[in-house]
């Protein structure tokens, strides 16, 4: 007979730590279209008051940002700054502008919250019968 745990259809959850509510809006409705549930927190003090209250499987935040988160948890941190580049845009005479790879973004996220970016510490066990 087959147990499933509850928790195993539970959606993962991300905290995005970030200041810019037009960002937080973009990303939160990114993840939520992958079946990630998504909470904001828009200042550090929030920052707090969230991860208190939840456990989360991943924070996405800043650069800027990435001590102070370290220093309150060791959830696993996605710095969204790596997933914005600069490219030439030829519609702008050739200036640059900057870009975010939202499908490299989502794909790391989901990567994270699905314990994809793990390894084994040890080898598994080996069994002689």
């Amino acid at each position: 007979m087959l147990h499933l745990h509850q928790s195993s259809f539970a959606p993962k959850q991300v905290l995005l730590c970030l200041a810019n509510a037009q960002a937080v809006a973009g990303l939160n409705a990114l993840l939520t279209e992958k079946g990630i549930a998504v909470t904001s927190a828009y200042s550090f003090s929030e920052f707090r008051e969230a991860v208190a209250a939840v456990d989360y499987d991943a924070v996405v935040t800043v650069t800027a940002m990435i001590k102070q988160v370290r220093d309150v948890c060791q959830i696993p941190i996605v710095n969204v700054e790596a997933f914005i580049f600069q490219a030439l845009d030829a519609g702008d005479g050739g200036q640059a502008a900057k870009r975010f790879d939202a499908a490299a973004f989502a794909a790391r996220v989901v990567s994270i919250v699905n314990h994809e970016h793990r390894r084994l510490r040890q080898p598994p066990e080996l069994i002689v019968g």
